[in-house]
């Protein structure tokens, strides 16, 4: 409300809206929903990979879990065998057949077995910690079993990495998105030497009273249009450029770093699978033989027909192979896992990500062949 004041006093009353649109004629708005769609969809990418890390991370150390249950098993086996033999050690010693310092080495070896299984206990303990913090749950309600052996691969599988599998990844999707972000920046940032239209208009109503207020003839209405364009701020635009640039280079570089990393956790993967499929074979024989020896020794210890030296070697070599054998099958479920992470972990987008993506990829085929045409009309590709 408005009131004018002189040798009469008025009151009127008015209500109205403002509204302003402005487009840069060298496209630069175009090319800023642009970037921020891509930017968008980079975020939603990254937060895929980073769920995609977490469950690899679950998976590893869920292996680690079940080798530490394993090497715990074996540890409690090697500690009856060391308790067995020193017994026999004792008997011998009490019949005048063995000397103290026997006895006195297979009591040792005993103890000090006894304590390893402390150590294997904490190690089970903070593997079941670490699988607590990764699912947030509380340890307390954890429900993890201890295995008595490690997860297993298939028999038999094959393994086939495609160049454009590693394409799929998130990181991967992500990193390119970003590129092409930073592209439509830097077009914004250009397109600010050229021209910029602007439209304003109000429109509204004013009448001496309220209740008179959008009535015929009340009305009231503005609209203008203005060019304007960059003279007095150069430097400040050639700063948003070289800026705009700059990020460009970062986001390609960004993007090499992670395709080499791409190839590389991939190689590392495959070669891991393959080392421990090749001493696969050569360990279980290995275990075998070590069994065979260590069962032998023992019996022959028991008649008094070797030193006590004899079954301290078997029984450590016994120890050596049941843990590279149970080592090596971690290291081939690891291997497994570290090769799912590489390829993307088997990521299929969520329904935001997929309608965002389908509709970046739409639009990526339309400007595609809007330039096609253009060319083709040019005569360049004639």
């Amino acid at each position: 409300a408005s009131r004018v004041m002189g040798e009469a006093s008025t009151t009127r009353w008015g209500a109205q809206g403002e509204a302003a649109w402005s487009m840069s004629l060298a496209g630069g708005n175009i090319a800023a929903r642009r970037a921020a769609v891509y930017e968008a969809a980079a975020s939603l990418l990254s937060l895929e990979d980073v769920r995609i890390t977490v469950a690899g991370e679950v998976a590893q150390n869920y292996i680690g879990h079940a080798l530490a249950c394993v090497k715990y098993a074996v540890a409690a086996q090697m500690l009856k065998n060391y308790s067995e033999a020193a017994q026999i050690a004792q008997w011998r010693f009490n019949a005048g057949l063995a000397d103290q310092a026997e006895l006195d080495q297979a009591m040792s070896n005993r103890e000090a077995s006894s304590a390893s299984l402390a150590m294997m206990r904490q190690s089970i303990t903070q593997y079941k910690n670490a699988l607590a913090r990764l699912t947030v749950t509380n340890v307390m309600q954890l429900k993890l079993t201890e295995p008595d052996a490690v997860p297993s691969a298939p028999a038999a599988f094959a393994v086939a990495v495609p160049a454009q599998t590693l394409s799929q990844r998130p990181d991967m999707r992500a990193a390119e998105l970003t590129v092409a972000a930073a592209s439509g920046r830097v077009y914004e940032a250009r397109s600010q030497w050229f021209p910029a239209l602007t439209i304003s208009g109000n429109l509204g109503t004013q009448a001496a009273t309220i209740a008179t207020l959008g009535a015929s003839g009340t009305g009231i209405a503005a609209l203008a249009g203005a060019l304007s364009m960059p003279l007095l701020n150069w430097g400040k635009q050639v700063t948003a450029s070289e800026q705009a640039l700059a990020q460009l280079d970062q986001a390609r570089a960004s993007y090499t770093a992670t395709l080499v990393t791409a190839l590389e956790e991939t190689e590392n993967a495959l070669t891991m699978i393959s080392t421990a499929e090749t001493r696969k074979k050569p360990l279980q024989r290995a275990l075998s033989y070590a069994e065979s020896a260590a069962d032998l020794t023992m019996q022959q210890y028991k008649a008094g027909l070797v030193d006590y030296q004899n079954v301290l070697t078997t029984q450590r070599t016994l120890l050596s192979a049941l843990e590279s054998t149970a080592t090596n099958d971690a290291d081939l479920a690891t291997g497994l896992v570290m090769l799912y992470r590489a390829l993307g972990g088997g990521w299929e987008p969520a329904d935001e990500v997929r309608a965002m993506l389908t509709d970046i990829e739409k639009r990526a085929a339309e400007e595609a062949a809007a330039d096609k045409r253009i060319q083709e009309k040019a005569g360049i590709n004639k």
